[in-house]
């Protein structure tokens, strides 16, 4: 990676794809869809949007600790303190903002079923 500091290279490990937080979302998700009765469509659809957000996250994770690289390159406190933080800080904000759409599905499905109509 070309920083304002000059090269630095760069590794992406297994960890980096975010395969833990999906691991941990998947779990959240299975315990909730189990507690929460629905069709397995909708159960379904959830799921797509809770991964869907999950990768999404880790995406922006993932640029987020490019810029940092890109503006602190070579700041080994700097890259760190990012790693450690951005993950858990987008993760459980991605999990709070589930929940939140979760519990207010219903009205989300009569919002959407009240667009279609109207198209």
């Amino acid at each position: 990676l070309h920083t304002l500091k000059g090269t630095s290279p760069m590794q992406f490990v297994w960890a980096c794809f975010g395969f833990e937080s999906a691991s941990v979302f998947a779990v959240l998700l299975v315990i909730i869809l189990l507690e929460e009765p629905g069709s397995a469509k909708t159960k379904m659809l959830w799921s797509v949007v809770g991964f869907v957000g999950t990768f999404l996250t880790n995406v922006v994770r993932l640029e987020f600790l490019l810029l940092v690289e890109y503006f602190y390159g070579g700041n080994v406190l700097a890259r760190a303190e990012a790693h450690s933080f951005s993950g858990y800080v987008l993760f459980f904000s991605w999990v709070i903002v589930f929940l939140y759409l979760f519990s207010r599905r219903e009205a989300i499905s009569r919002k959407i079923r009240s667009i279609r109509r109207r198209l």
